[in-house]
């Protein structure tokens, strides 16, 4: 009886142990009122739950119906002609073709100088940078500008009157042309050209210390000889109608200088060269002074078929041999005798200026000799094609060799 008793006793004290709050446990959750709710927490509404939030969709960028272009050729075209429509440079970043790129940037290029530097065709960016320069009146946009003629054009047009003679006489006579003022020249020369340029013979009177000079002014400014007769000696005479002749660029002139004048010699010789009249130098005197005029032109004109009129023997090779070495010919060797000739083959092909025409060498009247000249001309131009001209199968190989 009494072991029941203590089992009834355990088994109700375990109940009531059971139904008592554990110390640190949770207490069963439940949602607070919204008097319960703290203060810093926004209630949430009762419409808002299980509502999805979704982002805003892009705005569409300028251009973008273009991107739907079947292909490049009709999207670069609709780049364009929105670039065009809109008056926005920034469409034509988007344009693939560099052809087409450069012509939409050239589109802006008469109000927007930043385009200038963007474009790839030289042509279409020198002259944006040009026209950017003359609208903005800013030598700044000269300085990019590729062509050097273009370029100093550029400058001169935006620089200061007379600023890019190239010494000082000449900056100085263009300041007095510019002002219509001899008397801003400081030298004879700048009053002399001031002369001839305006005809005004006022210029001509305060040339000072130099007979020659002051007399030929006279003469060409009122186109009469006597000026330079009138002088005291037949030096400064003959300098009087060679100076004259110059101003006047009239080589009748020279002819008024006494015979065998050294004056009236040069004098030919230049009108000669300048005006390709080798028929000048028969006013050259004497024979040797003729010579020399004849050598001198075959020189300067690269034409040994002048050679021939020089008189004297010795002259005459030394014509034909200078006039080769001057000007790398060796065609203007055939007309000497044999040795002399090989040797002026080997000097002009083996020297260091580059033979100045492979077709010249077609001219060399010695097989071996040419065989030589086109070689020689193949290596230094570095061009295999040269040695195609050479006949002989053997030679052609050999010159071809050279640049395996």
């Amino acid at each position: 009886m009494m072991k029941k008793i203590i089992l009834i006793s355990l088994v109700l004290f375990s109940i009531l142990l059971s139904a008592c709050v554990m110390p640190g446990a949770k207490p069963p959750a439940t949602t607070p009122t919204v008097e319960e709710q703290p203060a810093n927490i926004t209630p949430v509404p009762p419409e808002a739950v299980n509502q999805t939030t979704t982002a805003p969709l892009p705005v569409s960028q300028p251009g973008s119906e273009c991107l739907a272009a079947q292909n490049i050729l009709q999207r670069d075209q609709c780049f364009l002609d929105l670039a065009s429509s809109q008056r926005d440079v920034k469409m034509c970043d988007q344009i693939y073709s560099i052809a087409v790129r450069d012509g939409c940037l050239d589109r802006f290029a008469d109000t927007d100088e930043k385009v200038c530097g963007q474009m790839n065709d030289a042509t279409l960016r020198q002259n944006c940078f040009y026209a950017a320069a003359m609208r903005l009146n800013d030598t700044q946009y000269c300085t990019p500008i590729g062509d050097a003629a273009r370029r100093t054009e550029c400058l001169k047009a935006l620089s200061p009157p007379c600023s890019f003679e190239k010494n000082e006489t000449a900056t100085t006579l263009c300041r007095a042309l510019n002002k219509k003022d001899y008397t801003l020249c400081t030298s004879n020369q700048c009053l002399f050209d001031y002369a001839i340029k305006t005809g005004d013979r006022n210029a001509c009177a305060i040339i000072s210390g130099e007979l020659a000079l002051s007399g030929a002014c006279q003469a060409a400014v009122r186109n009469e000889s006597n000026y330079c007769a009138a002088l005291p000696q037949q030096s400064i005479q003959d300098y009087c109608y060679e100076l004259t002749a110059y101003a006047l660029n009239d080589s009748s002139w020279c002819g008024r200088g006494s015979e065998g004048s050294d004056y009236r010699n040069r004098c030919v010789l230049n009108f000669a060269i300048n005006e390709s009249d080798v028929s000048l130098c028969a006013q050259a005197a004497p024979e040797t002074s003729r010579d020399d005029c004849y050598l001198g032109y075959a020189n300067a004109r690269n034409d040994p078929s002048v050679c021939p009129k020089v008189i004297n023997s010795l002259n005459r090779n030394k014509c034909m041999i200078s006039t080769a070495l001057k000007n790398a010919n060796p065609a203007a060797c055939n007309g000497l005798p044999y040795y002399d000739k090989r040797s002026c083959y080997n000097l002009v092909i083996s020297g260091t200026v580059p033979i100045y025409e492979a077709d010249s060498c077609a001219l060399v009247d010695d097989p071996l000799w040419q065989v030589k000249c086109y070689t020689a001309a193949a290596q230094q131009g570095s061009d295999s094609s040269i040695c195609q001209k050479i006949s002989d199968a053997g030679s052609k190989a050999d010159c071809l060799a050279k640049f395996s």
